[in-house]
This record gives structure tokens, sequence and C-alpha cells, in this order.
């Protein structure tokens, strides 16, 4: 068969007709032989420097008699099961129905309809897993990760684009009963554990992946060393402040003298920690316990308490001056004596015995009658007679004369209890007449009330008048005040309640005049 030649770079058919040859940029032919022998075929690669050739775009294989990649060969022996890669990844969890459709972001990649994506980011662990982009609503699970018969646990995935681009993210989830886990019934969790560059991705060494004494000095950061510890470069140390704590021959150990009063502990320090030489004067050590040596007779010790016992102060453990008032109990104050706290002093009546200048005296006046016995006769008394209202009385005597009163005032918060009353009021005695205005007693009124006992003296009595203080408002010169209060002078009033009975007289006699008009038979 005649050569067929194509352009350069392109599959051509060599001399003889069982071969089929790819063709370089210098135009070196590589054949490939294929032959038959005992039922077999051999593909030969010739012309080929050391043999290398490199075969691209085959899928992994499904049946025995299938090429097979290294990539696949080398995720066998190392139990991993690669997928094809997803276009980016998830790094947040999203609304399955509605977050991952076309024009969607998810891990940085605005994704379109037909793309892969490694959702493992879900609050509900069924919901990860490898999908296809639809254009609308939730995404496709991948056909090649859509149900447990398909390879799960231990499934690889490269993420090409976005947040997590060329990392490999791992399925750890594993199945029960040696059954692979089922998307969408068991929760799926995916881990990064190598990037493209052939190195681990981030914090997917765990502590098993660790050999036991694997981690040098030289291998920790230099954060390791927190508060407390310093690190070199070549080893861990401790930090001491080398005043409480010492480091001795590489041991960490209390420094001599190095704890102090304030690096104790209150009641750290038991009985059994204390040295015998501890109980001074007036202690004893036993071992178990401190203890206070008392005498007994002055001072002693009773439920765990140290007192003066009882009567143990005699008088030769008092100081001369030593007891001051404020020592005394209230119960040296006796009859006829008060103790202050500050000094005992004398109890008096201030009303027949009195102090004056520290000194106790009978007072002025205080001496009564009922205080001398029998009585005190009137030729003893210096004025043995009263004069009131120009009658003179003897101390004793009884008054049966009229007292008369026409120059003075009486003046009395109580009560004058009399059979008849009059009030001088002779035209004699008075000027300036004028009729009163009665219009001033419509502004008054009348009230009833009790006396106040505390302020007038009289016991709760009812009584029926008027306010000084509203009279003084209208008939100022009807109310009279001294240092007992304001006092009204009733006379004062009635001069304007006579004017006002004969204006409302008045004003009825006219509304009676126009009744009678107004109720004539009209003609």
């Amino acid at each position: 068969m005649a050569r067929a030649k194509l352009a350069t770079g392109f599959i051509q058919f060599a001399a003889n007709a069982d071969a089929l040859g790819v063709t370089d940029h210098a135009n070196n032919i590589c054949h490939i032989a294929a032959t038959e022998a005992s039922g077999a075929s051999t593909l030969t690669f010739k012309g080929v420097s050391n043999g290398n050739v490199t075969l691209s775009g085959l899928a992994d294989p499904s049946s025995d008699q299938q090429a097979a990649t290294k990539k696949y060969v080398d995720a066998q022996i190392s139990g991993t099961s690669w997928k094809a890669s997803v276009r980016t990844a998830s790094t947040a969890a999203g609304t399955l129905a509605s977050d991952f459709a076309n024009g969607d972001t998810v891990g940085g990649v605005a994704v379109s309809t037909g793309d892969r994506i490694l959702i493992k980011d879900q609050a509900s662990g069924s919901e990860n897993g490898i999908y296809t982009v639809n254009a609308s609503g939730a995404p496709t699970r991948a056909t090649d990760f859509d149900a447990g018969t398909d390879k799960i646990s231990g499934t690889a995935v490269l993420v090409r684009e976005g947040t997590n681009a060329d990392i490999a993210f791992m399925c750890t989830t594993d199945g029960t009963g040696g059954n692979e886990p089922e998307p969408g019934t068991d929760a799926l969790t995916f881990t990064a554990f190598v990037n493209t560059a052939g190195t681990l991705a981030d914090d997917v060494v765990t502590t098993a992946k660790i050999a036991n004494a694997a981690v040098t000095a030289a291998k920790l950061h230099g954060d390791v060393a927190g508060a407390g510890l310093a690190n070199s470069g070549t080893a861990l140390s401790v930090n001491v402040d080398d005043t409480g704590i010492e480091i001795d021959t590489d041991t960490l150990r209390l420094k001599d003298n190095g704890v102090t009063t304030a690096k104790i502990n209150n009641a750290a320090v038991t009985a059994a920690k204390l040295h015998g030489d501890v109980a001074g004067d007036g202690l004893a050590n036993s071992g178990t316990a401190l203890s206070v040596n008392v005498d007994d007779t002055g001072i002693e010790i009773n439920a765990d308490t140290l007192r003066l016992k009882d009567s143990g102060v005699a008088t030769a453990k008092i100081a001369d001056a030593a007891v001051t008032a404020a020592k005394l109990h209230g119960d040296v104050a006796g009859a006829g004596l008060a103790n202050s706290g500050s000094a005992l002093s004398v109890s008096v009546d201030n009303s027949s015995i009195e102090i004056d200048t520290d000194t106790l005296r009978i007072k002025a006046s205080g001496v009564t009658n009922d205080m001398l016995a029998g009585g005190i006769a009137n030729a003893k008394l210096a004025n043995s007679t009263v004069t009131i209202g120009g009658v003179s009385v003897a101390l004793g005597a009884t008054l049966d004369s009229h007292l008369d009163f026409s120059d003075k005032n009486i003046t009395t918060t109580g009560s004058i209890t009399a059979a008849d009353v009059t009030c001088t009021s002779d035209e004699y005695y008075k000027c300036d007449i004028h009729d009163s205005d009665g219009s001033a007693i419509f502004n008054l009124r009348g009230i009833d009330w009790r006396w106040n006992e505390h302020m007038s003296g009289i016991e709760g009595q009812k009584s029926s008048g008027v306010l000084a203080q509203e009279i003084q408002q209208v008939l100022p010169y009807a109310v009279a005040e001294n240092d007992k209060g304001l006092s009204v002078r009733y006379n004062a009033l009635w001069g304007p309640m006579i004017e006002a009975v004969k204006s409302l007289k008045s004003e009825l006699d006219e509304l009676k005049q126009t009744r009678r008009y107004n109720l004539r038979p009209r003609i």
C-alpha cells in the first residue's frame, strides 16, 4: 500500500502496510507495528529515543484489557480512587435548591451549566458530594459519584479553579458492614490532603500521622514557645525569675528563701509545717498545733478562745485612774445616777433641784406647798394677798365679789364660762361711725372643728366659728395677734353680719315684689 503522507506532526502510514507512524518536526517517523503471534497482539514503538512515549486522553480502564495511566495505577496502589477533576469547590454551606445553579458563585467562581463542582460544607453532610451544575435549581449528582456502587470512600478529586484551586480533596467517610457510604443518605466528609505541587495541603497532618520522637526542636516554630517557655532553635527551655524559682542541673526547683509571704496561700501552712522554734514565749508547739500558755488564774482558754477568767482581774491589776467613765457598765449607775457613757451624773428633776456650775442645789421656786409638811402660813409669806380686778383676796380665801376688768385685757387659749357676758358698746366711747360693709361676710365661711389638744390644751372639744387667717384677709381689724397666735374679735363681726342680713332682706323683698307683679292677672 502506498504511503499517504499528512501534514507534519500528524498521523501517517509508513511504507509497510502493517505499520502506523507519527512524524515529528524533523520528519523522523515513529513506527507502531502491530503483529499477530500465537493469538496475541503486540504494539511496537520504533524510532523513539529511550522509549519515551506519552499517551494522553486515556480514560480510567473499566475492563481487564484496557490501557491504564500511571496516575490510575498510583491511585490504586495507594488506595486512592481519583475522580475526574471539578472546576471549583464550595467554601461554605449553601441552599442546595438555589445556591449552586448557573451564574451562582461557588468557591469564588461563577459556575456555568454542565460544570462539575465539589460541595463539601453543607450543614447536612448527606448533601455533600460531586455535582453537575444545572441551568436553574439544585445541581445533579455526578454519575460517577451518585451511588454506593461507585467508589466513594477514599475517593480523591482535584479542584482546578477558585479559592481551593490546585488542591485535592479526599472523601474520608467509611461505609458500614464493608459497604461503601451512600451519597444522599450518609454524611460525607471531604478533607484536603495534597496540592498540584506535590506537597501536603494545609492542616492534613494529624497527630496520628506523626511518628513518636519525629518532631525535633528544629522543627518547632517560634510560636510554640508560649508563656513561661523559650525556643532557642535547638531546644525548648523554661523561663524562670531566678528569685523564687531556679533551674539546677536541668531540674526546676524552688530557690532557697524564694518563697515570700505573698507566695503563701491563705491557710496553706499547717501546724505540721512549723518548726519547733516557731513557738516562742507564751506559746507551745505540740507538733500538731500551736497553743497559748495561760496561768488559768487571770487568763483562761475556753472553747478555743483566750479570755479573762471570771474574777480574774484583781485590784492590783488595775492601774490608778485606769477606769474611765467609758469603762463603767450601765448598771453602775444606781438610783439617782445616770451613766452617759462619758461620765456619771446625778439625775435631777430640774423643777425642785438643779445642778448649777457642777453643784447640786434647790432650784429657785422649786419648793412647792406639797413639799412642805403642814403647809406655810400666810404670815410666813412676804406677799400673802392677791389683787384681781381691784379686789384684794388673801391666799386661801374665797373670792365672792365682782371683778372689774374695764381697763384691762383678758387673754386665754382656754374657755371662759359665765352666766352672762356683756361688752361695752356705748356711743360715748365711739367715733367715725358709719355703716359696715356687709359684702365682706360673703367672702367668709363658717367651719366646725376639734381643738388641737397638743397646741391649745383643750382636750378634743368640738366647736364652730371661723378661722382668724380667713377673717384677716377681708376684715383685718377683727383679728388680733400675740405670741400665742391669732385671735378673732367676734364683736367686730356683728356689724358686717347685720348689714349682710339687711342686704339679703332687701333683695328678698325685691324678689317678692317682682314675683307679685309677674303673677298679677293680665287684662
